[in-house]
């Protein structure tokens, strides 16, 4: 039985020993895990760096570049105005410009929907035509939408003339615009009408 007991207390002690083996091998390997996540660490924080610096790098270009981008939104917008303040002038001026074609006393300015309207040799005494006179300035001076439509509806011929006539209408003596047109129309008779 004493044998028994010292196989059995070997066997322990061979078991312990290798216990203790494997234990010191895998606490090895701890280590050297440890040791990398350490530098995974490392590694990590220097890649947050790295990110926080691409970023501030990055922002301050964005800055820069907004604020190159608003310079010139403003420049452009500075020289829109300035334009703007050229071509307002050069219409108030155009009848007065060497190569204007037309009486200047022949031009009333509007302004808008077209810049003047020409009763062409008027001023002279003999009327040859009635011109609607748009002025631009600058090569790429183009019709807005409303002069378009008023030079559309002068080549299709959708102009006429009218005139408006206020004054008493009725017996009570109330006031009311009428065109000439209302006044043919109630006092124009025909010869079946007078028999």
């Amino acid at each position: 039985m004493e044998e028994f007991y010292l196989t059995t207390i070997v066997v322990l002690i061979v078991l312990v020993v290798w216990l203790v083996y494997r234990l010191i091998k895998q606490s090895s390997a701890l280590r050297d895990l440890l040791g990398q996540l350490e530098l995974s660490n490392i590694e990590i924080q220097s890649l947050k760096s790295e990110v926080r610096d691409a970023e501030s790098r990055a922002l301050a270009m964005a800055a820069d570049q907004l604020k190159r981008k608003e310079k010139a939104i403003r420049s452009d917008a500075v020289e829109r105005s300035r334009n703007v303040q050229r071509g307002r002038m050069a219409e108030s001026l155009a009848p007065v410009l060497p190569g204007f074609k037309y009486d200047p006393r022949d031009c009333r300015f509007l302004g808008s929907p077209v810049d003047y309207i020409i009763f062409d040799g008027l001023g002279a005494g003999n009327l040859k035509q009635i011109v609607l006179l748009e002025v631009k300035c600058g090569k790429y001076a183009r019709l807005n939408r409303r002069e378009q439509e008023v030079q559309n509806a002068v080549k299709e011929g959708s102009c006429k003339y009218e005139i408006l006539r206020i004054g008493p209408a009725r017996k009570d003596k109330s006031w009311t615009g009428r065109t000439s047109e209302d006044i043919t129309a109630r006092t124009t008779t025909t010869p079946s009408d007078t028999q």
